[in-house]
């Protein structure tokens, strides 16, 4: 289990790593710290991190920046925001963070964070295998539910759209996602479509997803999606 951290500040660099360490002793984590967005995405690449905790003010590249650019490249990586800044919290919201840790507060809600990451990265690791529909092949594939961006239906078909923007055609029912309770994250956008929360942003009545697709959402569901959104935004507010 690896995790990084960006700060620009030195003593919070410390604070964050010795923490992290103390709490996830029994999963042997390491932890990479970086001083800027900009020193963490040259390194960025070599690594493969399990979640990243960021200060959201910081100078020429924020949080809030590094985070748009982490999701321009599909990357749904665990992110804590850290901040001194209450205001800022609010904004947050439509970056789904799996959490926040104010400044001023380090010692009493970093357990709780390293602990809700932990269930994230479990949760993220969750796996799905389909069976292609005979008359393209039927070939066998299996991939993480949370690279997922929603599953429609087509007849007797379903149509299953991945983040690399691959899509598999399956003989299935949506209700045997809809029930499942691995698709806890997943609402009903319109009849016959299932969206991935942890994939979309709500503008208005539409759902965008990363690979620029935009689906709009049935005027009888826009207040369940818009109330399962947020609930999803916010499940963990610390």
């Amino acid at each position: 289990m690896r995790f990084a951290i960006v700060d620009d500040m030195e003593v919070t660099l410390k604070i964050l790593s010795d923490l992290i360490l103390k709490y996830t002793a029994k999963h042997k984590a390491e932890v990479d710290c970086f001083s800027s967005a900009q020193s963490f995405l040259k390194k960025y690449a070599l690594h493969k991190y399990d979640a990243l905790f960021l200060d959201i003010d910081m100078p020429e590249i924020t949080g809030f920046k590094l985070t748009d650019i982490l999701h321009e490249n599909h990357d749904n990586i665990p992110i804590v925001y850290v901040t001194a800044r209450d205001d800022l919290i609010t904004n947050a919201f439509r970056y789904k963070p799996v959490g926040f840790v104010r400044k001023q507060h380090l010692e009493s809600e970093m357990k709780f964070a390293i602990e809700t990451v932990i269930s994230e990265i479990s949760a993220m690791k969750s796996y799905i295998s389909f069976t292609e529909r005979k008359s393209l092949g039927g070939k066998k594939y299996t991939t993480k539910i949370n690279d997922i961006l929603y599953i429609k239906t087509d007849r007797h078909y379903l149509e299953i759209f991945l983040i690399n923007g691959s899509v598999i055609s399956v003989r299935d029912k949506i209700s045997n996602y809809s029930d499942n309770p691995d698709f806890k994250d997943f609402v009903m956008i319109d009849t016959g479509i299932l969206a991935n929360l942890a994939n979309i942003k709500i503008i208005e009545d539409n759902a965008h997803f990363p690979d620029g697709q935009i689906l709009g959402i049935s005027r009888r569901r826009v207040q369940s999606v818009l109330q399962a959104y947020i609930q999803y935004s916010k499940k963990v507010l610390i």
